[in-house]
């Protein structure tokens, strides 16, 4: 494709150094939670009503919590896969949030707001979704 003022072709380089960022700055963001073991009380409170769904247990009947029941299913299915540690579960949670992020990125576009409009979508969607 070529780029309609200067006839040149068009590079796809300064999207992928954006997406670079992005996954720098999920990484620096999550980065205290990967290395040393931080409480966090919510994320502990997944956890185990992940455990006891993922050995069985039934939402609000094993359990009672005012969060919605997908919630605990993530840390479920991460935990029967084999994942216990909470540092892998926040990897694979990093992970989310950045496909999270380009399907904002992909939202924003589609709906024709332009480059700028659906970057600001995308790095506000993975600073709001960091802890």
């Amino acid at each position: 494709m070529k780029c309609a003022t200067h006839g040149h072709a068009k590079t796809e380089r300064p999207v992928t150094v954006l997406w670079a960022i992005l996954l720098i700055v999920l990484l620096i963001l999550r980065a205290p939670g990967l290395v040393w073991d931080v409480l966090n009380i919510d994320e502990s409170d997944f956890y185990m009503y992940g455990r006891l769904l993922a050995a069985g247990g039934h939402s609000y009947v094993s359990f009672v919590e005012k969060k919605p029941p997908l919630v605990y299913g993530f840390f479920a299915l991460l935990i029967g896969a084999g994942f216990e540690d909470l540092r892998w579960i926040r990897a694979w949670t990093a992970l989310w949030v950045f496909i999270g992020s380009v399907v904002a990125y992909r939202t924003a576009q589609a709906a024709g707001l332009g480059l700028r409009p659906a970057w600001a979508a995308t790095f506000v969607y993975a600073g709001f979704s960091s802890n």
